[in-house]
């Protein structure tokens, strides 16, 4: 009964956290996009109920650097290896950077691979 237990709650906060972002993703769908680079090794915590991943990265935004940082829930544990080799140190990633605040970015699982930097760099100079 407690493994049932466990479950329901991970996939309860699994499923909290995934609504919590749609806001900002829905927003951000005609947000300019930036080619940004992995700065840190990604790390892992427990979280309440389900693992959660952070990224931390840099990118350019009409010529100044700014950094962000991505929280990224899982609901196995098991999808955590493979998050820590798309988001490895020194990759790049794309992520939309918010009109009039670049220094606010997120990053959509929709966008990675999506563009070539030749397409990137018209779009973000």
């Amino acid at each position: 009964m407690d493994a049932l237990f466990d479950c329901l709650v991970k996939a309860v906060v699994y499923a909290l956290r995934a609504v919590t972002r749609w806001p900002r993703i829905w927003g951000s769908g005609q947000w300019p996009l930036a080619n940004a680079t992995v700065t840190a090794p990604p790390t892992s915590s427990s979280g309440l109920g389900c693992p959660i991943v952070e990224i931390v990265y840099s990118y350019r935004f009409k010529g100044e650097l700014y950094t962000g940082l991505h929280e990224e829930p899982f609901l196995l544990a098991d999808s955590v290896a493979n998050c820590f080799e798309r988001f490895a140190e020194g990759r790049s990633i794309v992520v939309r950077v918010k009109p009039g605040k670049p220094e606010v970015s997120i990053v959509c699982k929709d966008d990675q691979g999506a563009l070539s930097q030749s397409r990137l760099e018209q779009l973000t100079s």
